[in-house]
């Protein structure tokens, strides 16, 4: 698609105000169910065709292969689960039928994956840009949440009126890799904070003091409160790790006083019968790195440990 038509095609599909979806798993059918909703004249393809039925019940279309998928819209987004799973399935797709077609990519890949991709929807003719939406399916198609997209950016503003149809859309940068990169940071955030929530969980359950409803009583009372805390600490370390200088001055807790405060809560844990397999690998950092002579640093200094090959962790 040529940068000097964006404009043009955007106005197009502010009239016929229609897309196509590729991939109806849980992502995917959440997006082309949003589309549908807002009124979008909405063309789908997955390869189990029953998964579509609900949408069709809805008005949406069905197309009988990928390629009369990609060739019945301007706007194509793709919803597979892996970037090996989208280049798969575009292998046989004539290049032909993709030329002047927006592909909006939310497949997950890593980062030399998505460079892969890159280059094949190049040669596929696609004006490729990558999506990721920062929230789960139910939520698709909220104001409230936000996807975040890498590409060209004048095609990006182009087709952003569609994209809000998902959830608020905002640019980073024309560097599809980009979204691969903080897809991969995110989800080692989300996964540490569940490992951490489900092993507090257990705490309380373990207690005896998990009456009906104590689950939710804990979260409310006292771990919501206790994680307003939390931005703070973090802008506090990413400003330690971009100057290099973890010593905590005075201020944060000290890595000696982290390890301690860690035995503690796995000596709790046996207490409870529990098993400690959710601290055990930071108090294996956190030793390590107070070996390397840093027992004053702060915490954010284990990312120097994490990020040293020769670690042997």
């Amino acid at each position: 698609m040529a940068i000097s038509s964006a404009s043009q095609q955007a106005a197009e599909r502010e009239v016929e105000r229609s897309v196509s979806v590729l991939g109806l798993g849980q992502m995917g059918f959440a997006v082309a169910q949003a589309f549908t909703k807002k009124g979008y004249k909405t063309t789908v393809w997955n390869r189990t065709a029953a998964k579509a039925r609900p949408l069709v019940a809805a008005g949406a279309i069905v197309a009988t292969s990928v390629g009369d998928c990609i060739a019945s819209n301007q706007l194509v987004l793709s919803c597979f689960i892996e970037t090996q799973v989208l280049i798969e399935v575009l292998k046989t797709v004539d290049p032909q039928l993709c030329r002047g077609r927006v592909l909006v990519d939310f497949a997950s890949g890593t980062l030399r994956e998505t460079r892969q991709f890159q280059t094949i929807a190049r040669e596929l003719s696609f004006a490729y840009i990558r999506g990721s939406i920062a929230s789960t399916p139910p939520y698709v198609g909220s104001s409230q949440i936000h996807a975040w997209y890498c590409g060209n950016e004048t095609i990006f503003r182009s087709i952003q009126p569609d994209l809000a149809a998902l959830a608020q859309p905002g640019y980073i940068d024309n560097d599809p890799g980009t979204i691969a990169l903080h897809e991969c940071a995110g989800g080692n955030i989300f996964y540490a904070f569940a490992a951490g929530f489900v092993q507090a969980m257990a705490v309380v359950k373990a207690s005896g003091k998990c009456h009906p409803g104590g689950a939710e009583d804990f979260v409310n009372k006292f771990m919501i409160p206790f994680l307003h805390t939390f931005p703070d600490t973090f802008r506090d370390w990413a400003h330690q790790i971009d100057n290099q200088n973890y010593d905590a001055h005075g201020k944060g807790a000290r890595l000696g006083q982290s390890a301690k405060s860690i035995n503690l809560m796995r000596r709790f844990n046996t207490e409870l019968g529990l098993t400690s397999v959710i601290l055990d690998p930071v108090l294996s950092l956190i030793k390590h790195r107070i070996a390397q002579g840093g027992s004053n640093e702060e915490l954010s200094s284990l990312v120097e440990t994490i990020a040293d090959s020769k670690a042997g962790i």
